[in-house]
């Protein structure tokens, strides 16, 4: 008899929708129906996926502050080293200045590709006033706000009831969200070059939100399967200098953003 590939297994164990990913589905289905029985502005849609990089931004000075303030791993770090100036509350407003400015020049360029698709929005450079036109339109703040819960049930969930807090320091949480930010804009530019070739939302907006369904579904089974886990760390291990214990904790970090 046949032996199944395994890789079936492994994908199904991706697609399959269960309590470690309810939120990733129920996200993308919500999208795909307004996109298709709501009629929203498919630019709004590409535009809160990558105006998202806020919503991670703040939850991630609260994951800072609780670590700073209660999380056992960061006290023994500064017990052990407390000359670490990397290490103390100094490095959350540190953190606050460099983040939000990469999302402000983030938001120019946005607002320069979608602005003119989009009712209110002015000159690029008018950052505060395109937010307050993005904010005060009922499909943006739908699907802005859609994600926002997404973000909070996971911060709720996994890092405060999860206890998770505990087993970091502010400064391995320094530059955590860069990587999967990294991968978030990739997948929303792909969106913008879609859009500028074809000039076409609904093309642009379907691309973004089928990319990242993949990308957080592969992200959600990491987290919870080992042999996954496993996998990446090999990985990892071939191409850096690290031994497997780094390694792991670099991917638990990234797989926590």
């Amino acid at each position: 008899m046949e032996k199944a590939n395994p890789w079936f297994g492994f994908i199904g164990g991706i697609i399959a929708p269960g309590k470690h990913n309810f939120w990733i589905w129920f996200q993308t289905i919500f999208m795909l129906g307004g996109l298709f029985f709501g009629h929203w502005n498919p630019l709004l849609v590409v535009m809160a996926y990558f105006f998202e990089t806020i919503i991670i931004g703040i939850t991630h000075i609260v994951k800072m502050i609780v670590v700073w303030k209660y999380g056992k791993a960061h006290q023994m770090s500064v017990k052990m080293d407390p000359y670490d100036t990397m290490n103390h509350f100094g490095s959350i407003p540190f953190f606050i200045m460099h983040y939000f400015f990469f999302v402000g020049i983030q938001s120019v360029f946005v607002f320069l590709f979608f602005g003119k698709g989009v009712n209110g929005i002015v000159e690029p450079f008018h950052i505060f006033e395109n937010y307050g036109a993005l904010l005060s339109n009922r499909e943006f703040l739908l699907v802005f706000s859609l994600l926002a819960i997404t973000q909070i049930s996971r911060l709720t969930s996994d890092w405060f009831f999860g206890g998770k807090f505990h087993q970091y320091t502010i400064k391995e949480l320094m530059f955590q969200p860069y990587l999967r930010i990294f991968i978030q804009q990739f997948v929303a530019i792909l969106g913008v070059f879609t859009f500028i070739l074809f000039q076409k939302g609904e093309e642009a907006a379907i691309l973004v939100i089928g990319l990242r369904f993949l990308t957080d579904l592969t992200m959600a089974l990491a987290r919870k399967n080992e042999v996954v886990k496993g996998k990446l760390i090999k990985g990892m291990l071939k191409n850096n200098d690290l031994t497997e214990p780094e390694a792991r904790k670099q991917l638990d970090i990234f797989l926590e953003t």
